[in-house]
């Protein structure tokens, strides 16, 4: 049997530091990326490591060959890789939206043109992009959108709308007869 392939990106430490350990456990061959050394090197020896940037355009295509050319084709692209900037609608500068978009998209993007041609080829595979919940705030609630009361936006600048804070997805999850329509 062939030994299955994950490269995780982002592997460097929080959801993508723990996933190459599990994959890893699990028996798969580990590729962990990240754009540092540091978190990297805290992983166990039989997980291999490189250091790349995947929010660059020009990394993931040479990076997944080497990975091929090194170890083989790819089965499992875990991609962890995200960043959110908190902020209000009316201070987004244009440099922030477009770091925003870089780190959450086109890492994800990129790294999956990278990966694809390589599992259509054997004709299946994995891709999992995961994003982190809100940071909690240190009095145990979520951070809102509105950092201050008062500004255009704000909760309180209309007496309909209040701050909502970011959701955990598994609180929308419903039974699978509900998600199928069937009663």
């Amino acid at each position: 049997m062939k030994a299955r392939i994950a490269i995780v990106a982002g592997a460097g430490s929080g959801i993508g530091h723990a996933t190459a350990l599990a994959l890893h456990a699990a028996g798969l061959t580990v590729v962990a990326v990240d754009r540092t050394e540091a978190g990297l090197k805290e992983l166990p020896d039989g997980i291999h490591r490189e250091v790349a940037d995947a929010t660059d355009p020009a990394v993931p295509g040479p990076l997944v060959e080497h990975v091929v050319a090194e170890i083989g084709a790819p089965d499992v692209l875990v991609n962890t890789i995200g960043a959110y900037e908190l902020g209000d609608a009316l201070t987004v500068t244009p440099q922030t939206l477009g770091r925003m978009m870089d780190v959450n998209l086109g890492a994800a993007l990129w790294l999956t043109q990278a990966v694809a041609r390589h599992m259509k080829l054997a004709g299946s595979g994995v891709i999992v992009h995961v994003a982190a919940p809100a940071r909690r705030r240190t009095d145990g609630r979520r951070r809102c959108l509105w950092r201050e009361q008062g500004r255009a936006g704000a909760p309180d600048a209309h007496p309909r709308r209040r701050a909502t804070p970011a959701r955990d997805p598994g609180q929308y999850r419903r039974p699978a007869a509900h998600r199928h329509g069937e009663e």
